[in-house]
Formats: C-alpha cells, structure tokens, sequence
C-alpha cells in the first residue's frame, strides 16, 4: 500500500531536484565584464555550478535534520534474566 505513494516521490524528486539546480545554476552563471565571451561562458558555467552545489548540499543537510528530528525513540532495554516482569499498575 505504501509503495506506491514512496514510488511516486522518488520519480517526482528525480526530476524536479535537477530542474531546482538548474534554476539555481542559470542566474549564477551570468558573468559580465570578461573580454571574451567564450571566457564568460566558460567562468559562468562554473560559477553556476558551484552555485547549484552548495545548494544541494544546503538541502541535505536540511533534510538530514528534519530526518534526524523524527526518529523512533529507543527500546527499554530487555529484562535481566530471573528478574520479575514488570507490571503495570492501575490506578484506583
């Protein structure tokens, strides 16, 4: 039941995580001034790019810690052996 929901969000963020970088890359990569403009080009697409990978590193990391936030807490330890089983009280 819930493949399919998981399934469809992996196809979704496959194609929408490179269109946000390239969305972030197109603006940094406009560079003025340079003498060329096949240098222009050339240091563009590299600012662009350095651009959109700290922008995917910025939404990792986000992401980590948003997944981090909602972990399961963790098991009570088990009983020793011969230790009497713990009860719950009712109260009243």
């Amino acid at each position: 039941m819930a493949a399919g929901p998981t399934s469809t969000t992996q196809r979704l963020g496959g194609a929408v995580g490179p269109a946000v970088l390239v969305a972030v890359a197109g603006p940094a990569a406009s560079v003025a001034g340079l003498r060329t403009a096949r240098l222009a080009a050339a240091v563009g697409t590299v600012a662009g790019l350095r651009t959109a990978r700290l922008a995917a590193a910025v939404g990792t990391v986000v992401t980590a810690l948003v997944a981090l936030r909602f972990t399961r807490p963790a098991a009570p330890p088990p009983a020793a052996p011969g230790a009497a089983p713990r009860t719950a009280r009712v109260p009243g």
